[in-house]
């Protein structure tokens, strides 16, 4: 009787354990989903946006190509663009406000 108690005891506690593991696989599952929506949205984001810069055509260092307008909006969203960047955009006012857009939105 004393065995059955036992067993019946390590059984409990392993399926506390087997719960405990399958809604930790859920919870990431569903937090996995979310942040690549995220990213996915980030990406069709800073796209667009690299797009209509590299089309204003404008003299500013950074937003002369496609490529070269993503890697400055990426610094911008990560926050590590330099005061300087935005001097320089005070000649392009629309690239000012397109920068500020993206800016509001990501």
């Amino acid at each position: 009787m004393l065995g059955a108690l036992n067993l019946y005891a390590l059984a409990s506690d392993l399926c506390v354990f087997s719960i405990r593991i399958a809604a930790f696989a859920f919870m990431f599952n569903r937090v996995m989903s979310e942040v690549i929506l995220f990213l996915f949205g980030f990406v069709v984001l800073l796209l667009a946006f690299s797009t209509g810069a590299a089309a204003l055509k404008t003299d500013v260092h950074g937003f002369e190509t496609i490529p070269d307008c993503v890697a400055t909006l990426v610094d911008i969203f990560m926050g590590t663009a330099h005061g300087g960047d935005f001097q320089l955009m005070a000649t392009a006012p629309t690239l000012k406000m397109l920068v500020l857009t993206f800016y509001i939105f990501s």
